[in-house]
Parts: structure tokens; sequence; C-alpha cells
């Protein structure tokens, strides 16, 4: 049957100190999304190459948490309203898992458990910027081939060795967009195993291989990126296609098909080739000896290193001044940290402060209002000798406590509270925060029940 997109707004934990409001969207495609109050899409993780999704649930917490862990991406955290909207999301899910042949896998555990082991999208930056540290660090003290030993390395280190890449993930490293020709091709060639992830090891054999290997090996990569399907020659089209990626990369003036056409048949042309169609290895070699000169600006920008294709002296000279910090980061002024959580409270909770803001301005001018009126206003001349501005204090008293007494049963409407839920407008209402208003409220009604007495 078909399944409709679901929506459900939950809180999206990031990290410890940080949470935001977001809306997640199940379907209609084979997908889980994560989208933002302006109905932009945050994130969106596929289920296509999945068969099962996991999904922890927290246990023993007044606030109920999944999290969602797809393949090869990081985990999706999400804090739920109560026990019913979580509930209703998971049965939701399976639903819609079902709905596509995949079955929905539950673990119970604890909140703290789980968020200790979620690898969210900082932890997953901090790790692939350590995995590219210790990649460039071992560059200079391996040979193209060798193998690093685990009995050399630390625990640390060991764990980022065995991290491994996602084509995105790659992509970025690359600077360059996922879906390009070149990302490819290039994430074909050094995905030697072709699961789908580059391992550590993979990724490290290509940075020794742009820095330290024989100009022979670093054609041979080239020449199997322009091969699309793989039969062992590669014909004008597919090179064409390839030397409009290294022209992108290089930042080049961009060319026409027909400028790129004419470049290959002059590099065919100069290289004696100009009567065939299609090129073995030998013949690429051949040709792109010719054009050694022409391509030493074509590389690769991978986090900073600048690695060129052909030219393996100016490798070592890039490489060698790609400095690596071996001290983490200092730990912020106590001062500016205090500030940061400052900042991040404010963001977590300024819908209801806006309605804070609200309610106390509201309070402070139906106050006013009735002060300035037996103040000033000359029908209210005789109690003002009577009484004096006690009078005008008392009478704005009872104006801002008949306001607060109504928003106190308001908050406890608790009916009222389950229709709005169901409603779209309750997305702009902080219903979860209706106890601590209503606390609220009732010391202000207070203040100003002392203030009148």
């Amino acid at each position: 049957f078909h399944f409709n997109s679901y929506y459900v707004d939950v809180r999206e934990w990031l990290h410890h100190n940080h949470k935001r409001y977001v809306k997640v969207k199940i379907g209609p495609d084979q997908s889980v999304s994560t989208v933002n109050r302006k109905g932009e899409t945050l994130r969106k993780i596929n289920l296509h190459e999945t068969s099962s999704l996991l999904v922890e649930v927290s246990q023993d917490s007044n606030k109920p948490m999944i999290l969602l862990r797809p393949l090869r991406d990081h985990d999706l955290v999400l804090q739920f309203d109560n026990n019913g909207s979580r509930k209703k999301f998971l049965t939701k899910l399976e639903s819609f898992l079902l709905n596509h042949k995949k079955t929905l896998e539950i673990i119970h555990t604890y909140r703290d458990v789980m968020l200790a082991n979620a690898e969210t999208k900082e932890k997953r930056q901090k790790r692939l910027e350590h995995f590219f540290r210790e990649a460039y660090a071992l560059t200079f003290g391996l040979k193209p081939g060798e193998k690093r030993k685990f009995e050399d390395v630390s625990n640390d280190v060991i764990m980022v060795m065995r991290t491994s890449l996602s084509k995105k993930e790659f992509a970025e490293a690359l600077g360059m967009k996922p879906d390009s020709l070149f990302v490819k091709q290039m994430f074909s060639c050094v995905d030697k195993d072709h699961d789908g992830r580059i391992s550590f090891q993979e990724f490290l054999d290509t940075v020794v291989l742009f820095t330290r290997g024989k100009t022979d090996s670093k054609l041979r990569i080239i020449f199997d990126m322009c091969d699309h399907d793989g039969n062992g020659v590669i014909d004008k089209n597919e090179l064409t296609k390839m030397l409009r990626s290294l022209v992108d990369i290089a930042k080049t003036n961009s060319m026409s098909e027909n400028e790129v056409m004419q470049l290959i048949e002059g590099m065919f042309a100069s290289a004696g080739l100009e009567d065939k169609d299609e090129l073995i290895y030998d013949d690429f070699k051949h040709m792109m000896s010719e054009y050694r000169g022409d391509l030493i600006a074509i590389g690769l920008d991978c986090k900073g290193a600048k690695q060129n294709f052909l030219d393996t002296s100016t490798n070592i000279a890039r490489m060698t001044s790609f400095q690596i910090n071996p001290y983490p980061d200092p730990e912020p002024m106590f001062i500016l940290k205090k500030w940061n959580q400052f900042i991040t409270y404010l963001e977590e909770n300024r819908q209801p402060i806006v309605y804070l803001l609200i309610f106390f301005v509201t309070t402070i001018v139906l106050f006013l209002e009735r002060f300035i009126t037996y103040s000033h206003l000359s029908e209210h001349t005789d109690l003002r000798h009577v009484m004096g501005y006690g009078i005008a204090v008392t009478r704005g008293s009872a104006a801002s406590l008949s306001f607060c007494y109504s928003l106190l049963l308001l908050t406890m409407c608790r009916n009222l509270m389950t229709k709005i839920r169901e409603l779209p407008l309750h997305q702009y209402i902080p219903l979860d925060s209706h106890v601590q208003f209503h606390k609220i409220v009732a010391l202000t009604g207070l203040f100003f029940t002392g203030n009148s007495v």
C-alpha cells in the first residue's frame, strides 16, 4: 500500500549542551528526514541500501529519547514530548519500513549509555579530522605499498585506523560534490574491496601514492579512472569527460565541449596517435608523457594538502609544510565558556523566552495603564485626596491579577492542551513548558497580591 508522509515535532539532540527543534519526516520515498521551522531539509537518511534499521530506545527518562543508527551515516538522536508520541512515531516507522520490506530492530538501553555511545555529527567530524591528521602524519613514514603495524600505534590511533569514509565524506575531503564524475571514479579506484567505504589503509595508500609514488603508478590510477566501463581501454569520449573534470579541479577557465574535444584531438596528434579512437595503457602513458609539464598544476585539494598527480618533488615540499597540531584545542576561558552556555540556553529555549517576555510586558502595561488612570485623570481626583496614590497601585495590581488568574486556569486545561497538540498550531506554542509557565504566573500573581495589600 502507499505510505503517506508522516511528520512529528521533536528535539534533535546534537550534543550535551545543544538541542534544536526539528520536524521529522518519514517517507514517502525510502528516507527519514529532519526539517527546520522554515521547511528546509536539514538532513536526509537514505534507507535504500539497508534491509534493517537499528533504533535504541531510552527506558529510564522522563524525557523519552530514541537513537536511529543508519547504515554508513552518523546517528540521529531525538527527544520526544512524551512516551505516547514516541510510541506513535515508532509504530509509524515500523509500518513504513515493512511497507518497503525492511525491518525495525529495537534495543532498549539507558539514556546516559545511549548518549555516551551516540556517533553524532560532531563526534564523527572530530574522528575524521583525526583520521586525516594521522594519514598525513604517516605519509612520510611509509613507502608505497607498505602497511602500518598495529602494535606500533596507540589505542586512539587504532580506533582511527578502523574508521572508514563514505563517498560523501570523501568528496568533502576533496572539496568537491559527491555526484561529480571525478569523485565517483576516484572513489571506485580507491575502494579496492568495493564495499562502498574507503578504509584508513585504502586512503593512506592513495595519499602515499600521490605524494611519494612513481609517475607510472599515478598514471595507472588516472587511466583506470578514465576507463569507465573497465574494459582496459579508454576512448575519446571517456577521456573527454575525465579531462573536463580535471579542468574543473584545476580551476582554470571554463572550456566548452568543442574546445575539450579539440584539445584531445591535438593530444592524440602530438603523440602520433591520431589514427586511434581508443587507447591502451601504453598509448595513454606515451601521450601523457608528452604533456607532463602542462598537467603539473592538476591535483587534489585534500584537507589542506595539495597533491599533484605527476610532480613528486613539489608534493614532498607541500606535504612537509602541512603542519599537524599534536595538541588538543585549549579549554576556553571561564567567562567565554559561561557565555557560550548562555547563548546555547537562549537558543534552546527561545520560544518559551519570547512568550515570557510577552507575558511580563502585558502584565506591566496593564498595571501602568490603571496606575496612570487613577493617578492623573480628573474624574478620580476625590479618590486621590482620600486614599492618595495607594488607590492607583491597588487598581493597577488588580488589573494585573485578573490577567494572571485567567492564565493560571488556562495553563491547567489539559483537554485543551491535548487538542492543540493535534493541530499544526502547536509547533508555535511551547506546550511542554506549561507547568513551568503556570508556576511563573502564580509567583507573579503573588507579587501583585502583596503589592495591592
